[in-house]
C-alpha cells in the first residue's frame, strides 16, 4: 500500500520514524496531541497529520486537507493522555437511515487498515482508544468484539471484494 502522508508519498522508513515521533510521550505532550484525517483509495493510503496545537491555535480535521476524500474518511486524534481517537463521521442522510452492512464491511475494512499502517510501522500496539471511539463502535457495530486498543482493530480480517 501506497503511503501519502500530508500530501508527499512517504517510504516505509519515513513513515516508521514519524510514527516513533509522534508516539513518543515527551513529545505527544509538548504537542498536545495531533489530528488526524484519513482516506482510502485503492492500494493508497492518505493520512494527514498536524500538531493539535500551531502558534498556540487549535487545529482541526478541517485544516487537512487530502487528495482524497468520502463518506468513509476517518477523522481522529492522538491524544496527550495517550488515547487515539478515531471516528467517522456521516452525511445526514446515511446518519438518519443508518449504515448498510455493505458500508458496515467498508467502515471496518478502513479501521483495519489505518489500524495496520499504524501497528505495521512501529506505532505502539497497545495505545488505547478513547471513550468516545469505544462508545461509537459499540453503536454503530462494525465489530463482532468492540476493541479497547489499536491493536485489536489490527488483527481482524479485512473482508476483500467491497
Amino acid at each position: 500500500m501506497k503511503i501519502i502522508l500530508n500530501g508527499e508519498e512517504k517510504n516505509p522508513n519515513e513513515i516508521r520514524k514519524i510514527l516513533a515521533a509522534i508516539s513518543n510521550k515527551k513529545i505527544l505532550k509538548e504537542k498536545g496531541g495531533y489530528v488526524t484525517k484519513t482516506s482510502i483509495l485503492d492500494n493508497h493510503f492518505f493520512i494527514g497529520i498536524i500538531p493539535a496545537f500551531i502558534e498556540g491555535r487549535k487545529k482541526y480535521h478541517y485544516d487537512i486537507k487530502l487528495e482524497y476524500e468520502n463518506q468513509f474518511t476517518l477523522i481522529g486524534s492522538i491524544n496527550a493522555d495517550e488515547t487515539m481517537t478515531i471516528v467517522f463521521k456521516l452525511d445526514k442522510e446515511t446518519y438518519l437511515r443508518g449504515l448498510s452492512e455493505k458500508e458496515k464491511a467498508k467502515m471496518r475494512n478502513n479501521y483495519i487498515k489505518f489500524a495496520r499502517v499504524f501497528t505495521d510501522n512501529g506505532f505502539p500496539e497497545d495505545f488505547k482508544l478513547d471513550s468516545s471511539t469505544i462508545m461509537l463502535l459499540e453503536r454503530s457495530r462494525l465489530f463482532e468484539k468492540t476493541p479497547k486498543i489499536l491493536e485489536e482493530i489490527s488483527k481482524v480480517e479485512v473482508l476483500e471484494d467491497l
